[in-house]
Formats: C-alpha cells, structure tokens, sequence
C-alpha cells in the first residue's frame, strides 16, 4: 500500500490516473482516506516511510471522502 505524501497514512487507495498521467507508467495515483488529498506518486517504490501526522480539523471543514 502507498502512503500519503501529506499526513504519512496509509491507508489510501488507487484511483484512475488522466490521459497524461498515463504517459508515466511507473507513476500511482492515491486519493487518501485519511487527509482526503489526491496525489501522484511516481516512485511509489522508492517513497520513505514518514511518521503519521495527526490532523485536526473543524467538523464543517472536514471533506467527504468515499
């Protein structure tokens, strides 16, 4: 599993990459469940472990994600 770039979860998941995302084929696209970022990873192999980040936020600010 990747790990968000912005908070360090991991739990994320893959979604669709655009037409030009695809011309990099090594490259993943992650929508994190945690923090709710979208983020092109591309090298997802070399991608250091970080510390999760606690994120607080106000429960009006607070963004769905499905």
């Amino acid at each position: 599993m990747s790990q968000c770039p912005d908070c360090g979860s991991t739990f994320t998941r893959r979604i669709p990459r655009t037409p030009m995302m695809r011309l990099l084929p090594f490259a993943q696209h992650i929508l994190c469940s945690h923090c709710g970022e979208r983020s092109l990873i591309l090298f997802p192999q070399l991608v250091r472990a970080r510390a999760e980040r606690q994120i607080v936020r106000k429960p009006q600010a607070r963004r769905q994600v499905y």
